[in-house]
Protein backbone atom coordinates (compact mmCIF):
# COMPACT_ATOMS: atom_id res chain seq x y z
CA UNK A 1 0.00 0.00 0.00
CA UNK A 2 1.07 3.39 -0.61
CA UNK A 3 -0.85 4.85 2.81
CA UNK A 4 -0.93 3.78 6.63
CA UNK A 5 -4.66 4.00 7.23
CA UNK A 6 -5.78 4.93 10.39
CA UNK A 7 -9.45 5.18 11.20
CA UNK A 8 -10.17 7.03 14.70
CA UNK A 9 -13.92 6.65 16.64
CA UNK A 10 -14.50 9.95 18.67
CA UNK A 11 -17.56 9.91 20.65
CA UNK A 12 -19.83 11.04 17.76
CA UNK A 13 -17.85 10.74 14.69
CA UNK A 14 -15.34 8.43 13.07
CA UNK A 15 -12.28 9.55 10.72
CA UNK A 16 -10.02 8.13 8.65
CA UNK A 17 -5.92 9.54 8.88
CA UNK A 18 -4.16 8.32 5.96
CA UNK A 19 -0.30 8.92 6.07
CA UNK A 20 1.75 8.21 3.07
CA UNK A 21 4.27 5.53 3.07
CA UNK A 22 7.19 8.09 2.23
CA UNK A 23 6.10 10.49 4.32
CA UNK A 24 9.17 10.33 7.33
CA UNK A 25 12.12 12.49 6.02
CA UNK A 26 13.72 12.51 3.04
CA UNK A 27 10.80 10.86 1.52
CA UNK A 28 8.49 13.66 1.39
CA UNK A 29 9.46 15.75 -0.98
CA UNK A 30 7.83 18.75 -2.65
CA UNK A 31 6.50 16.18 -5.85
CA UNK A 32 5.05 14.26 -2.92
CA UNK A 33 3.47 17.00 -1.04
CA UNK A 34 2.35 18.59 -4.30
CA UNK A 35 0.79 15.04 -4.64
CA UNK A 36 -1.05 15.30 -1.58
CA UNK A 37 -2.10 19.00 -2.24
CA UNK A 38 -3.89 17.51 -5.93
CA UNK A 39 -5.97 14.94 -4.17
CA UNK A 40 -7.30 17.04 -1.67
CA UNK A 41 -8.02 19.38 -3.76
CA UNK A 42 -9.81 16.88 -6.62
CA UNK A 43 -11.99 15.93 -3.74
CA UNK A 44 -13.11 18.81 -2.50
CA UNK A 45 -13.96 19.81 -6.67
CA UNK A 46 -15.61 16.59 -6.63
CA UNK A 47 -18.08 16.99 -3.64
CA UNK A 48 -18.50 20.87 -4.11
CA UNK A 49 -19.94 20.24 -8.21
CA UNK A 50 -21.50 16.73 -7.72
CA UNK A 51 -23.17 14.19 -5.49
CA UNK A 52 -20.81 11.45 -6.16
CA UNK A 53 -19.62 9.96 -2.52
CA UNK A 54 -16.43 10.59 -1.72
CA UNK A 55 -14.53 11.68 1.87
CA UNK A 56 -15.20 14.74 3.07
CA UNK A 57 -11.75 16.32 3.66
CA UNK A 58 -11.23 18.09 7.48
CA UNK A 59 -7.25 18.57 7.83
CA UNK A 60 -4.11 18.68 5.31
CA UNK A 61 -0.54 18.43 6.49
CA UNK A 62 2.05 17.89 4.13
CA UNK A 63 4.89 18.56 6.78
CA UNK A 64 6.12 16.53 9.74
CA UNK A 65 5.76 19.71 12.18
CA UNK A 66 2.56 18.52 13.87
CA UNK A 67 0.68 16.11 16.44
CA UNK A 68 1.59 12.92 14.75
CA UNK A 69 4.92 14.26 13.27
CA UNK A 70 3.99 13.01 9.57
CA UNK A 71 2.12 14.42 7.20
CA UNK A 72 -1.51 13.59 6.84
CA UNK A 73 -4.96 14.08 5.36
CA UNK A 74 -7.96 13.48 7.85
CA UNK A 75 -10.83 12.83 6.38
CA UNK A 76 -14.36 11.54 7.07
CA UNK A 77 -15.49 7.70 7.59
CA UNK A 78 -17.92 5.92 4.92
CA UNK A 79 -19.39 2.78 5.52
CA UNK A 80 -19.20 0.58 3.15
CA UNK A 81 -17.62 -2.85 2.16
CA UNK A 82 -15.08 -2.68 -0.92
CA UNK A 83 -16.54 -4.55 -3.57
CA UNK A 84 -13.72 -6.68 -4.18
CA UNK A 85 -15.55 -8.23 -0.99
CA UNK A 86 -19.10 -8.55 -1.84
CA UNK A 87 -18.93 -9.54 -5.57
CA UNK A 88 -18.17 -13.29 -4.86
CA UNK A 89 -19.76 -13.57 -1.16
CA UNK A 90 -22.98 -15.42 -1.37
CA UNK A 91 -23.64 -15.00 2.55
CA UNK A 92 -26.19 -11.83 1.81
CA UNK A 93 -29.57 -11.68 2.11
CA UNK A 94 -29.52 -10.48 -1.40
CA UNK A 95 -29.60 -13.11 -4.80
CA UNK A 96 -25.73 -12.47 -5.86
CA UNK A 97 -27.03 -11.98 -9.12
CA UNK A 98 -29.23 -9.19 -8.03
CA UNK A 99 -26.76 -7.93 -5.74
CA UNK A 100 -24.26 -7.35 -8.78
CA UNK A 101 -26.77 -5.87 -11.38
CA UNK A 102 -27.36 -3.14 -8.34
CA UNK A 103 -24.14 -2.81 -7.77
CA UNK A 104 -23.39 -2.10 -11.70
CA UNK A 105 -26.75 0.29 -11.91
CA UNK A 106 -25.64 2.19 -9.02
CA UNK A 107 -22.12 2.44 -10.12
CA UNK A 108 -22.91 3.68 -13.63
CA UNK A 109 -25.27 6.38 -12.01
CA UNK A 110 -22.18 7.48 -9.60
CA UNK A 111 -19.93 7.96 -12.88
CA UNK A 112 -22.29 9.86 -14.73
CA UNK A 113 -22.27 12.43 -12.39
CA UNK A 114 -18.10 12.76 -13.76
CA UNK A 115 -19.80 14.10 -17.35
CA UNK A 116 -20.57 17.46 -15.35
CA UNK A 117 -16.46 17.74 -14.84
CA UNK A 118 -15.59 18.70 -18.32
CA UNK A 119 -11.48 20.16 -18.64
CA UNK A 120 -9.39 22.07 -21.59
CA UNK A 121 -6.28 20.58 -20.52
CA UNK A 122 -4.77 17.17 -18.93
CA UNK A 123 -3.01 17.12 -15.86
CA UNK A 124 -3.72 17.02 -12.31
CA UNK A 125 -5.91 19.37 -9.98
CA UNK A 126 -4.36 22.03 -7.78
CA UNK A 127 -5.88 24.84 -6.46
CA UNK A 128 -4.62 28.54 -6.74
CA UNK A 129 -6.93 30.24 -3.66
CA UNK A 130 -9.67 31.37 -6.16
CA UNK A 131 -10.71 27.72 -7.40
CA UNK A 132 -9.54 24.49 -8.82
CA UNK A 133 -7.54 24.16 -11.86
CA UNK A 134 -5.50 21.94 -13.81
CA UNK A 135 -1.78 22.71 -13.13
CA UNK A 136 0.19 19.64 -11.94
CA UNK A 137 1.87 16.94 -13.88
CA UNK A 138 1.31 19.17 -17.35
CA UNK A 139 -1.00 20.66 -18.33
CA UNK A 140 -0.95 19.05 -21.23
CA UNK A 141 -3.64 20.03 -24.75
CA UNK A 142 -3.78 17.01 -26.30
CA UNK A 143 -3.36 13.23 -25.85
CA UNK A 144 0.04 13.50 -28.46
CA UNK A 145 1.15 16.18 -26.06
CA UNK A 146 0.56 13.71 -22.56
CA UNK A 147 2.84 10.68 -24.20
CA UNK A 148 5.30 12.57 -25.68
CA UNK A 149 6.12 14.26 -22.35
CA UNK A 150 6.00 10.37 -20.54
CA UNK A 151 7.48 8.26 -23.44
CA UNK A 152 10.50 6.71 -21.79
CA UNK A 153 12.94 6.09 -25.01
CA UNK A 154 13.18 2.11 -25.59
CA UNK A 155 16.88 0.50 -25.36
CA UNK A 156 14.98 -2.21 -27.71
CA UNK A 157 17.02 -4.84 -25.23
CA UNK A 158 14.34 -6.73 -23.71
CA UNK A 159 11.19 -7.69 -24.84
CA UNK A 160 9.07 -5.86 -22.59
CA UNK A 161 11.16 -2.78 -23.95
CA UNK A 162 9.64 -3.84 -27.75
CA UNK A 163 6.48 -4.83 -26.84
CA UNK A 164 6.07 -1.38 -25.37
CA UNK A 165 7.42 0.65 -28.09
CA UNK A 166 5.29 -1.36 -30.50
CA UNK A 167 2.26 -0.47 -28.55
CA UNK A 168 3.10 2.73 -27.92
CA UNK A 169 3.15 3.49 -32.18
CA UNK A 170 -0.25 2.28 -32.52
CA UNK A 171 -1.69 4.37 -29.71
CA UNK A 172 0.06 7.20 -31.42
CA UNK A 173 -1.47 6.57 -34.82
CA UNK A 174 -4.95 6.26 -33.30
CA UNK A 175 -4.52 9.79 -31.80
CA UNK A 176 -6.85 11.95 -34.24
CA UNK A 177 -10.26 9.27 -32.77
CA UNK A 178 -8.49 9.44 -29.53
CA UNK A 179 -8.35 13.12 -29.44
CA UNK A 180 -12.01 13.14 -30.21
CA UNK A 181 -14.61 14.68 -29.07
CA UNK A 182 -12.10 17.31 -27.67
CA UNK A 183 -11.76 18.09 -23.72
CA UNK A 184 -10.52 16.04 -20.92
CA UNK A 185 -12.90 14.48 -17.72
CA UNK A 186 -11.91 12.95 -14.26
CA UNK A 187 -12.02 9.37 -13.23
CA UNK A 188 -10.39 7.18 -10.32
CA UNK A 189 -7.04 6.76 -11.16
CA UNK A 190 -7.34 2.82 -10.07
CA UNK A 191 -11.12 2.21 -11.55
CA UNK A 192 -10.90 -1.29 -9.72
CA UNK A 193 -12.95 -3.28 -7.19
CA UNK A 194 -10.93 -2.35 -4.50
CA UNK A 195 -11.63 1.37 -4.54
CA UNK A 196 -15.27 1.62 -4.43
CA UNK A 197 -17.37 0.79 -1.73
CA UNK A 198 -20.60 -0.97 -1.33
CA UNK A 199 -23.17 -1.22 1.42
CA UNK A 200 -25.42 -4.90 1.55
CA UNK A 201 -28.37 -3.71 -0.85
CA UNK A 202 -25.68 -3.10 -3.69
CA UNK A 203 -25.35 0.62 -3.58
CA UNK A 204 -22.13 2.74 -4.23
CA UNK A 205 -21.21 4.34 -0.88
CA UNK A 206 -17.89 5.74 -1.63
CA UNK A 207 -15.21 6.22 -4.39
CA UNK A 208 -11.69 5.86 -2.31
CA UNK A 209 -8.06 5.86 -3.57
CA UNK A 210 -7.76 9.48 -5.30
CA UNK A 211 -4.23 9.43 -5.61
CA UNK A 212 -2.28 10.57 -8.05
CA UNK A 213 -5.95 11.65 -9.98
CA UNK A 214 -5.82 13.52 -13.39
CA UNK A 215 -7.90 15.01 -15.56
CA UNK A 216 -7.32 12.78 -18.90
CA UNK A 217 -8.87 11.82 -22.38
CA UNK A 218 -12.54 10.71 -22.44
CA UNK A 219 -11.65 7.73 -23.73
CA UNK A 220 -10.16 6.66 -20.46
CA UNK A 221 -11.89 9.05 -18.31
CA UNK A 222 -15.08 8.45 -16.09
CA UNK A 223 -16.99 5.97 -18.35
CA UNK A 224 -14.65 3.33 -19.21
CA UNK A 225 -15.53 -0.09 -18.01
CA UNK A 226 -14.05 -1.21 -14.57
CA UNK A 227 -11.16 -3.09 -13.89
CA UNK A 228 -13.22 -6.28 -12.06
CA UNK A 229 -15.60 -6.60 -15.58
CA UNK A 230 -12.94 -6.78 -17.80
CA UNK A 231 -10.85 -9.62 -16.28
CA UNK A 232 -10.83 -11.58 -19.28
CA UNK A 233 -8.77 -8.67 -21.33
CA UNK A 234 -6.00 -9.27 -19.36
CA UNK A 235 -4.60 -12.86 -20.53
CA UNK A 236 -1.76 -13.02 -17.47
CA UNK A 237 -4.06 -12.23 -14.96
CA UNK A 238 -6.94 -13.81 -15.68
CA UNK A 239 -6.94 -17.09 -13.31
CA UNK A 240 -10.63 -18.47 -15.53
CA UNK A 241 -11.35 -21.84 -15.75
CA UNK A 242 -8.77 -22.90 -12.83
CA UNK A 243 -9.82 -19.88 -10.57
CA UNK A 244 -13.83 -20.17 -11.02
CA UNK A 245 -14.11 -19.35 -7.29
CA UNK A 246 -13.03 -16.08 -7.79
CA UNK A 247 -13.09 -15.39 -11.68
CA UNK A 248 -16.27 -15.16 -13.51
CA UNK A 249 -16.12 -16.66 -17.19
CA UNK A 250 -16.14 -14.45 -20.16
CA UNK A 251 -19.41 -14.63 -21.15
CA UNK A 252 -20.66 -13.50 -17.86
CA UNK A 253 -18.17 -11.02 -18.05
CA UNK A 254 -19.62 -9.77 -21.54
CA UNK A 255 -22.81 -9.84 -20.38
CA UNK A 256 -21.82 -8.19 -17.46
CA UNK A 257 -20.30 -4.99 -19.74
CA UNK A 258 -23.43 -4.64 -21.91
CA UNK A 259 -25.65 -4.16 -19.14
CA UNK A 260 -22.99 -1.85 -17.28
CA UNK A 261 -22.91 -0.35 -20.67
CA UNK A 262 -26.98 -0.07 -21.33
CA UNK A 263 -27.49 1.55 -17.69
CA UNK A 264 -24.51 4.26 -17.83
CA UNK A 265 -25.81 5.16 -21.30
CA UNK A 266 -29.43 5.86 -19.41
CA UNK A 267 -27.91 7.79 -16.49
CA UNK A 268 -25.66 9.72 -18.89
CA UNK A 269 -28.71 10.87 -20.88
CA UNK A 270 -30.56 11.89 -17.69
CA UNK A 271 -27.36 14.17 -16.26
CA UNK A 272 -27.23 15.94 -20.09
CA UNK A 273 -31.05 17.20 -20.02
CA UNK A 274 -30.82 18.24 -16.30
CA UNK A 275 -27.76 20.46 -17.15
CA UNK A 276 -29.46 21.83 -20.39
Amino acid sequence: SYNIIHVVELESIKLVIRVPATGCGSGMTLVAARAMESQVATMRLIRNKTTIPVPEIYALDTTDNNEISAPYICMSFIPGKTLSEVWFDHSGTVPREELRHRILTSLSRTMAQFSCLAFDQMGSIMTDGSGAIVAASGPFDSTSGFLDKNSIPSSNEHVWDTAEAKVLEAIKDSLPALDSPPGCVLCLPDFDSQSVLVDDEGSVTALIDWDLAQTMPRFVGYIRYTGWITRDWDPLMYGWPKMAESEDSPETLERYRAYYNTEANVYLREVHKEST
